[in-house]
């Protein structure tokens, strides 16, 4: 048959920047947090530390440097800084820092926040697109 050829309904679509245009943080879409979930989930059942998410984190935004200090994660974008502690199943204490210095002891003030998993997701997907 002749004319526009169209995917099988399966095939995902792919979406490119316009050639020339600097590369834009993009918001991570449904099935990525999905996914992302899925293997946060089964990772968090097999290790018992934040620490371990340093190797997932930067698949899922490439623009973040992720280290481990301890048993806790440090997420880095330019000198901003987002410390994450697992303090439960499914609980974090988070703290979002502008210091370029500054260690995780920060977990243990009052500005730390605790998320259950979607929160910290969102948290760290916030983080990656300022």
């Amino acid at each position: 048959s002749h004319g526009i050829h169209t995917p099988a309904p399966w095939v995902p679509a792919l979406r490119f920047a316009p050639a020339g245009t600097t590369r834009r943080k993009e918001m991570m879409n449904v099935d990525n947090k999905q996914a992302l979930r899925a293997e946060l989930s089964a990772l968090l059942s097999r290790h018992p530390t934040a620490a371990e998410l340093e190797e997932v984190v930067p698949r899922y935004w490439p623009s973040l440097s992720a280290f481990r200090e301890n048993e806790d994660l440090i997420l880095m974008e330019g000198v901003r800084r987002l410390f994450v502690r697992r303090v439960g199943t499914d609980r974090f204490r988070t703290i979002d820092t502008a210091a370029a210095s500054g260690s995780t002891n920060l977990l243990d003030t009052e500005d730390a926040t605790e998320r259950d998993l979607d929160g910290l997701i969102d948290e760290i997907t916030a983080f990656a697109a300022v």
